[in-house]
């Protein structure tokens, strides 16, 4: 799905698998960087899940897709920061989530089968972060290990 393997200048691409409930799912993200203010950029995503038997294929394809947008808003931005036990976030507008400029092409694929079904729940949602950061490794050859993969948490990656 993704052209895995072919080269794409300025640009990343990492692998992951998740198994959530006896459900698959592999999806591969495509980032580039901008390396002075350590905002990552995700191009496309590709996700293909296996939940066994879908009963509404289209339905289950629009729940991965719905997850995966879930997932990368919670990869790249979503925090709350507590100060002396409270969270310092008074509401919705201190709390940032992904806008629809900074969407990446979502490429779904359902793997037919005639398997038990398994369930889709947040299926998308658990292999995003990591293909993420597998995208940024290959990029950059740095992991950041904290979450959100925010432009101060690269930044300061880059710089170990």
């Amino acid at each position: 799905m993704s052209g895995w393997g072919r080269k794409r200048a300025g640009r990343g691409m990492g692998l992951a698998f998740a198994d959530y409930h006896g459900s698959l799912s592999a999806a591969v993200a495509e980032i580039s960087l901008d390396a002075a203010s350590g905002k990552i950029k995700v191009h496309d995503y590709w996700i293909a899940a296996d939940p066994g038997l879908a009963i509404q294929p289209q339905n289950v394809l629009a729940q991965l897709e719905g997850a995966v947008v879930w997932g990368l808003s919670v990869a790249l931005l979503e925090q709350l920061d507590v100060k002396d036990g409270a969270i310092v976030q008074s509401n919705f507008h201190e709390y940032p989530v992904l806008r629809m400029s900074d969407m990446p092409q979502i490429h779904t694929s359902l793997v037919v089968t005639q398997a038990p079904p398994t369930g889709m729940g947040e299926l998308g949602v658990a292999a995003v972060a990591p293909a993420i950061g597998n995208a940024l490794f290959n990029l950059t050859g740095k992991r950041v290990r904290q979450m959100p993969l925010s432009p101060a948490a690269v930044k300061k990656a880059l710089a170990a």
